[in-house]
């Protein structure tokens, strides 16, 4: 179950209506860095209407990849932290 502060964030993209994942790379570690418990990424704020599946599954990959390996991919494009096992 996905608990805590959730954030949709929006997909930051180019002029040219390309990918920015240098973008997304730098607000992803702006959410972890403040806390953020779980981001949604290419929901109808990250405007997952506009991008292909090929984008879709890039997005994702770019949002879940080290330097925070905290984060765990859920369906849906839903991202959490994990927690520390006790």
């Amino acid at each position: 179950m996905i608990t805590g502060s959730i954030v949709a964030i929006v997909t930051p993209m180019h002029e040219d209506e390309s990918l920015d994942l240098e973008g997304l790379r730098r607000l992803v570690d702006f959410h972890v860095q403040e806390g953020t418990d779980a981001i949604v990424i290419v929901g109808t704020t990250g405007e997952s209407p506009t991008v292909n599946i090929e984008e879709h599954c890039e997005l994702i990959r770019t949002t879940v990849q080290p330097p925070d390996a905290s984060l765990l991919s859920q369906a849906r494009g839903q991202i959490q932290r994990r927690k520390p096992s006790s």
